[in-house]
């Protein structure tokens, strides 16, 4: 912002023509040593218009410098990712800690890490003063509270170099025009802590007169946000673990094998990633992100960011508190790709499962919330942990949405709840819930019609302690064993409760809403899926799911789960993919979605445009 101070002569009025800030020329009876009468105008610019260029002869780079809207304003990055190549997992010894894993990334040292870290930073140059006398020199500084998020980097007859505070730039480098470039150091945690804004100024001054400014402009940028992607968008890369472990091989075996012949059948060209690791939740372990700005040409400047799971296992460890498995978001760092982990020791065992990135997803876009929303489960005793939420919340991009999730044994929002792509639905997706009313008046209709010895479960075992026991039952056995009438009706009115949340933060109507039954069964004071949970489910693509096989009850040779569901998603042009995940993953309370994760593409429309 070029702002008008007070001018002497007539001269300087029409050279600072209203939005300049310029000092009077020093007394003319100052003596020999008085400079020579130089009036400059600063001139700073950033790419206001969000082109990828800045434009030094157009005024759309100029207008409104000093302001930050949605839809005005230069955007940079929190520049995180390992440009450089030196942050990799296997780059660290054993027993680096959890803290310094999360604190190497290319913000962390003071150069730019060659072309790929330079496409990082946001540009900014200031107009060439060719008459600028051999004593001119310019302050150009991070203002303010962004001061401590981000920095300033300058180009030279070297290369690009960092600018310390208080650090001159001479008279050649003016005549030329600075060549500049913004780096965050971080994203927004905290916003009592920091906006997201920073303030660059450039100040013109004479060593003949350093105490005066001779003309400031300056220019606001905010850090883009950090946004998670709904399963709307189409998937680039499908991850597994992979335990190897001999008691399980079997079973990994045939799982790994179906999930590669759904890719087969859903024509999904996203390749399989098999993770070597004995922790077979890889849903838990984090969440799919990515910031961005204009990058040349217009064409955005992405950033991939997996958000690690702020799950406390060890509070009292010195090294690695939190889930081990999760530290795969620091194997994945490189360039273009980043690592974010926030977390607290204080309550985190507590709230540890609320923690799990299988109770944080994304509610696709609409036309009130163009950036989606997230949903995130919750307890009354305020988990999950409140500083990985103060930083959700501070992108100020995708407002949370929370659900009650205090009830089921697990905890986790995926249990119950899943976000579908739609054929027909106004906003291009539907809602999919947990039905336990509707598969408890399924069962009683079995009964009622003589089928109460339909099969399921057959061939399946429960795991209880360490032994497995036989889950095959029959529709009469399974509706009368003790606790599931209860523990389902439990569910039924928790899930409704979800729902009435979810009408009134998103507006859904009950057109929007496809019901998925299964019932559930008392588990350690709380409940779970007795039945494989059908919401706990992987979106391949528009027009395919992937679902846990049910197992029955069978009659008349038909699994009546699957035609119900079937016929459920067959009006929104979706297909189902069955897939048997009982051994492997429902026995020890989760499916397919909790067993799987899915890094997605990026929208094509960039935020900034929504």
């Amino acid at each position: 912002m070029r702002a008008l101070l007070r001018v002497v002569t007539v001269t300087s009025l029409a050279l600072c023509a209203c939005t300049s800030e310029v000092a009077p020329p020093p007394d003319p009876d100052g003596g020999p040593s008085a400079p020579a009468p130089w009036l400059p105008l600063a001139d700073l610019r950033a790419d206001l218009d969000r082109d990828g260029t800045v434009k030094l002869d157009e005024p759309s780079d100029d207008a409104e410098e000093d302001v930050w809207a949605l839809n005005h304003g230069a955007i940079f990055l929190a520049n995180i990712d390992d440009d450089g190549r030196r942050c990799g997992l296997a780059a660290f010894p054993p027993g680096t800690t959890d803290w310094q894993l999360a604190a190497c990334h290319d913000a962390t040292d003071e150069v730019v890490n060659g072309d790929e870290d330079l496409q990082d930073l946001a540009p900014l140059r200031t107009a060439p003063l060719p008459d600028a006398p051999d004593d001119a020199f310019a302050l150009v500084s991070v203002e303010g509270e962004g001061s401590a998020h981000a920095r300033l980097f300058l180009f030279g007859d070297r290369g690009w170099r960092a600018l310390g505070s208080g650090q001159k730039v001479g008279a050649a480098a003016l005549r030329r025009g600075l060549r500049l470039a913004l780096e965050g150091i971080d994203v927004v945690r905290d916003l009592s802590v920091w906006s997201g804004e920073v303030d660059v100024s450039f100040v013109l001054k004479r060593e003949s007169v350093p105490q005066a400014e001779l003309s400031r402009d300056t220019v606001r940028l905010r850090v883009a946000p950090v946004l998670t992607l709904s399963h709307l968008q189409p998937i680039k890369t499908l991850s597994v673990s992979q335990a190897g472990l001999a008691a399980s091989a079997a079973d990994e075996l045939a799982f790994l094998e179906r999930l590669e012949a759904v890719r087969e059948e859903a024509q999904l060209a996203a390749p399989l990633v098999r993770f070597s690791n004995r922790d077979r939740w890889i849903q838990d372990f984090f969440e799919d992100a990515y910031m961005a700005m204009p990058g040349p040409s217009g064409t955005p400047q992405v950033m991939r960011v997996n958000l690690r799971a702020a799950e406390v296992y060890a509070p009292g460890d010195p090294i690695a508190p939190l889930r081990e498995a999760s530290r795969l978001v620091f194997e994945w760092r490189g360039p273009g790709v980043a690592a974010l982990q926030q977390f607290q020791l204080e309550g985190g065992t507590q709230s540890r499962t609320y923690n799990a990135m299988g109770n944080t997803e994304t509610v696709p876009p609409s036309p009130r919330s163009p950036l989606g929303r997230l949903l995130r489960g919750s307890s009354p005793n305020g988990a999950p942990d409140p500083s990985f939420t103060r930083m959700l919340e501070a992108q100020r991009a995708q407002p949370p949405v929370y659900v009650d999730t205090s009830w089921l044994q697990v905890g986790h929002v995926d249990e119950t709840l899943a976000f579908l792509p739609s054929a027909i639905a106004p906003r291009g997706w539907v809602l999919l819930a947990a039905d336990p009313a509707r598969a408890q008046a399924m069962f009683e209709e079995l009964l009622a019609d003589g089928h109460g010895a339909a099969p399921l479960f057959v061939g399946k075992t429960w795991r209880i302690g360490r032994q497995d026991v036989s889950a095959e039952s029959t529709v009469a056995e399974v509706i009368s064993r003790p606790g599931v009438l209860e523990a389902t009706a439990l569910a039924a009115t928790a899930v409704e409760a979800q729902l009435a949340v979810l009408r009134a933060e998103l507006e859904l109507t009950d057109g929007e809403i496809v019901r998925a039954p299964f019932l559930f069964q008392p588990l350690q004071g709380k409940v779970a899926a007795l039945q494989p949970s059908s919401a706990n489910l992987l979106v391949l693509s528009r027009t395919d799911v992937a679902v846990a096989e049910p197992h029955g009850p069978v009659v008349d040779g038909v699994d009546i789960f699957k035609a119900h569901l079937t016929a459920q998603l067959a009006p929104h042009g979706l297909r189902i993919h069955w897939v048997d995940d009982w051994n492997l993953f429902h026995k020890f309370n989760g499916n397919v979605h909790c067993g799987t994760n899915a890094t997605r593409e990026v929208p094509e429309v960039p935020w900034w445009r929504q």
